[in-house]
């Protein structure tokens, strides 16, 4: 296993490690707003598996790790994903000075949301491609 898939799966194992210790340590409620979390976190989590999972299928054929066409596609889906979190964190401080949400809250919905945009970028330009620019 090549450096970068080890990486894809280590990260990933601890991010799980943290997220169950964060949860159990402070105390899961039936809250939506913590339901809803650790759902994402979840489907998050399967995302980052499959593409664990695919890169190790791709080393086991004799693939390169990176070819130019996927590092591009990454660069401009972490741009688009940039982009669009700056806006989002506009939202959310509008959203914090409308109505009282706890700190942590807000943090941790900003920080999945970003997640979740990133990962919606780069499925966008998986199916679309990538057009000369």
């Amino acid at each position: 296993m090549k450096s970068k898939t080890f990486l894809t799966f280590f990260i990933l194992f601890w991010l799980l490690v943290l997220a169950g210790i964060f949860l159990f340590q402070k105390g899961y409620s039936n809250e939506k707003f913590e339901i809803v979390h650790v759902l994402i976190i979840i489907l998050l989590v399967g995302f980052a598996l499959f593409v664990g999972i695919k890169k190790l299928t791709a080393e086991k054929r004799g693939q390169p790790a990176e070819d130019e066409l996927s590092r591009k596609l990454l660069k401009n889906a972490a741009a688009t994903s940039y982009y669009i979190s700056l806006y989002l964190w506009v939202l959310l401080i509008y959203i914090n000075s409308e109505r009282d949400i706890d700190t942590e809250a807000l943090l941790s919905s900003g920080i999945i949301a970003m997640a979740i945009i990133f990962a919606v970028c780069w499925i966008f330009y998986k199916i679309r491609g990538i057009r000369d620019a």
